[in-house]
């Protein structure tokens, strides 16, 4: 048996694997999570699941960690909450910013360049499911190089 203090439960959370068989199908996190893994018998064929007991704060990473490494069939991209932020929203973080809110489309081209100048800068940059990302801690330095070098007009 477990006891655990009332004032920390609330401080917990879960970031939760849904297996099929030995494959990790799906990895999420919940502060709810026998609310959550029924909310995924409708959507998703899974015959079991393992939890981590975690910090509401360590949640958003430890989440993003493990989908980066298991790459699981439901998982198809990171986003913010994981940790993690596409190239192309950052791009359009930096049009909105100078360009009040409206939208920018993205071509290809214009994203080799500005990998290009992320990775001589030292931003780190990782692929996932053929979508590159810079992680949070680089989101403002990414649109601050994307003003700089004039990808954003």
């Amino acid at each position: 048996m477990e006891k655990i203090n009332v004032s920390e439960y609330f401080k917990l959370g879960y970031v939760y694997y849904l297996w099929d068989g030995d494959d990790v199908v799906y990895v999420g996190q919940s502060t709810a999570l026998s609310h959550r893994i029924r909310q995924h018998l409708s959507s998703k064929l899974f015959d079991s699941f393992s939890f981590i007991r975690c910090s509401i704060d360590e949640m958003d990473e430890l989440e993003g960690r493990e989908i980066m490494r298991l790459n699981p069939k439901y998982n198809r991209q990171l986003n913010e909450k994981n940790g993690y932020c596409s190239i192309n929203r950052v791009l359009n973080k930096a049009y909105k910013y100078k360009h009040n809110n409206r939208n920018l489309i993205v071509g290809a081209q214009l994203i080799s360049k500005f990998l290009d100048v992320l990775h001589n800068q030292k931003v780190q940059i990782i692929k996932f499911n053929n979508i590159y990302y810079v992680s949070n801690q680089d989101i403002e330095l990414a649109i601050d190089i994307a003003i700089a070098m004039k990808v954003i007009k």
